[in-house]
């Protein structure tokens, strides 16, 4: 079975990719500099390898890709407070774009060419229209929407020049916890994000035949529920 490299897996969205991964038979690798993610999350819950470092570290990919068959990767590792990239907007282009290219040259290096990548709705703006759909204008407000923008840009023209395929995607707000209270996380609202955005899944419905596994708010909030009286009893 392929080995997935998942960057930042150490986070909330990260995680839960990681079980899934697991759930489906991959072997997977989590590269994480744990500055928001949790070593434990990785080692002792879903019990993965866990690298800790840096997307800058060049070095250290290339260690990454000679050492293990990695087939692909998914790429969840990002700072996110969207306050803190208006003051500090610097941090973010560095990390998210500066470290998003280290990663796509490394991956190029060593032939890997399948790519997933954690974007954000966030990139839409304030909307024009609700529903939100992928036609929807891109009109980011704060340099974290704006470095995610900036990395889909990069992709499209890696995929023409190099051949590197990608999938982005531009989630809106994530919410629950691991039905079975392993994994999660439910911080207040981030300032500066845009004060509503809702999508529209009529796309994924039409031709992926996709439908929410929990549509329903209650459920959501139970399964989060389950996850905080997991880890404030345990």
């Amino acid at each position: 079975m392929s080995t997935i490299l998942v960057t930042g897996g150490a986070g909330y969205i990260g995680s839960h990719a990681v079980l899934a991964l697991k759930n489906a038979g991959y072997e997977v690798i989590v590269l994480d500099n744990l500055s928001n993610g949790r070593r434990e999350l990785v080692e002792d819950v879903l019990q993965v390898k866990l690298i800790v470092g840096d997307l800058s570290d060049r070095s250290l990919l290339d260690d990454i890709f000679s050492t293990y068959n990695i087939t692909a990767v998914m790429h969840f590792a990002a700072y996110i407070a969207v306050g803190e990239s208006v003051t500090d907007p610097a941090k973010y282009y560095q990390n998210n774009v500066a470290g998003t290219l280290t990663l796509l040259k490394a991956m190029l290096a060593a032939s890997v060419n399948k790519f997933i990548f954690s974007s954000t709705c966030a990139l839409y703006g304030v909307p024009k229209f609700v529903l939100l759909t992928e036609e929807h204008p891109q009109d980011p407000i704060s340099p974290y929407a704006t470095s995610k923008w900036m990395v889909e840009r990069i992709l499209s023209d890696f995929d023409t020049a190099y051949n590197l395929k990608s999938v982005r995607f531009r989630y809106f707000n994530a919410a629950g916890a691991d039905t079975n209270g392993l994994l999660g996380e439910e911080r207040d609202r981030r300032p500066g994000d845009p004060p509503i955005l809702v999508g529209s899944s009529d796309k994924a419905t039409k031709i992926l035949g996709w439908h929410p596994e929990y549509p329903n708010l209650n459920e959501i909030i139970a399964h989060a529920w389950q996850w905080h009286h997991n880890i404030n009893n345990s």
